[in-house]
């Protein structure tokens, strides 16, 4: 059980959570008396606990838990408030380890995972797969997908935003063809937890704009953490490498074409950038399997991409909840949909062809037309 009001801390800690024991069921509160509730009728085996709740504190909910008796349940505070007088009375109630605000994120899964084998409280342990298929398969299912992220790129972000150095406007010049942060920063700013109007987010600019620095550093740190997230194998290295080039070279193509017909170039760059999203989390599991110490027949690669990259893809989009109209100028990349058709859909589809060197084609000729571009 976490409980924390800053929505940020809470997503990471959750996510964090979920990397050490992927089968626990989390349960995120921004309160004491609903906290309390929730423990009092379920219990918990680990409980994370601000100190800075509104109302009545984090401290509250602590004394609470100990008169009535707190059983099996481990506390830890995650807190910015570290003064001698918090750490003696957290200590009385049973406090096992106080993690003082900020933290490193990998420093305190090993913490909290040291604590639970301490306290020998039984935790879910990982599925097994007889086959790299069935592990794909199992990670689709369960809407579990990530993108390759090298933990550099994260340690830049962390270490900017803790000099005060790191801003919107670095974070867009910088970031915004890296597609594990496009896909993620997007949908997270589409979610209630970040947006609570009805207006839809759908390019990278507006995204980083409505999450603030803290959020995203959350968020890069928590997608450089996820398994196989850092490709080490060389022929997986490559073929990321190919599939990010040709999405800033998509993106760059689609941008000059919305500049002419006054499209919305951030929303249709972003879809470029996204569109080998598919294949890009198809190589991080490739990765996660061989760090299993599975073994993995590279010369597959190809023939699984095949097999999968829609369909991982279309998850990425649902569980990102990635605006349903940039999931189609994505997919119309390939190929554009039946019916009315959006003109930042035509866009990303003439900029496929361009790029692919299909200027005398019949298909782009007839596209350009429709879109404006003919002249």
């Amino acid at each position: 059980m976490i409980v924390e009001d800053d929505t940020s801390t809470a997503m990471l800690l959750e996510r964090l959570i979920k990397r050490i024991w992927a089968n626990s069921s989390v349960y995120v509160f921004n309160e004491v008396s609903a906290a309390f509730i929730h423990w009092r009728e379920q219990g918990t085996d680990l409980l994370l606990v601000d100190m800075g709740l509104p109302g009545v504190g984090g401290m509250a909910l602590l004394e609470q838990i100990h008169r009535v008796g707190r059983g099996k349940t481990v506390p830890v505070i995650v807190s910015g408030h570290a003064n001698r007088s918090f750490v003696i009375e957290a200590r009385h109630y049973g406090v096992r380890d106080y993690i003082v605000k900020p933290f490193s994120a990998k420093a305190l899964m090993v913490r909290l995972s040291e604590l639970m084998a301490t306290a020998k409280v039984r935790t879910d342990s990982a599925p097994h797969f007889e086959s790299f298929v069935a592990f794909v398969e199992y990670h689709l299912q369960a809407n579990n997908l990530s993108l390759p992220m090298s933990p550099e790129l994260a340690h830049t972000i962390e270490t900017l935003e803790h000099e005060h150095k790191l801003n919107k406007t670095v974070i867009v010049k910088n970031w915004e063809l890296e597609p594990a942060l496009v896909g993620r920063l997007i949908g997270a700013a589409n979610t209630g937890s970040y947006n609570t109007t009805m207006r839809v987010i759908d390019n990278f600019k507006e995204a980083v704009e409505q999450l603030g620095t803290t959020a995203v550093t959350n968020l890069a740190i928590e997608l450089s953490l996820h398994p196989g997230s850092e490709l080490t194998l060389e022929p997986l290295q490559k073929r990321a490498e190919q599939l990010c080039d040709h999405g800033k070279k998509l993106a760059a193509q689609v941008t000059e074409l919305a500049k002419k017909v006054d499209g919305d170039g951030g929303a249709c760059r972003a879809a470029a950038v996204l569109h080998g999203a598919g294949d890009l989390a198809l190589l991080q599991l490739m990765q996660a399997w061989h760090d299993d110490q599975h073994p993995i027949d590279v010369n597959r690669c190809d023939q699984w991409l095949t097999s999968y990259r829609t369909t991982a893809r279309d998850q990425l989009g649902i569980q990102w909840h990635l605006p349903l109209d940039m999931r189609r100028r994505i997919n119309a990349i390939d190929q554009l949909p039946e019916g009315a058709i959006k003109v930042d859909m035509l866009l990303e589809r003439i900029a496929a062809l361009t790029l692919a060197g299909d200027s005398d084609q019949e298909e782009l000729k007839t596209l350009r037309e429709r879109a404006g571009l003919s002249k």
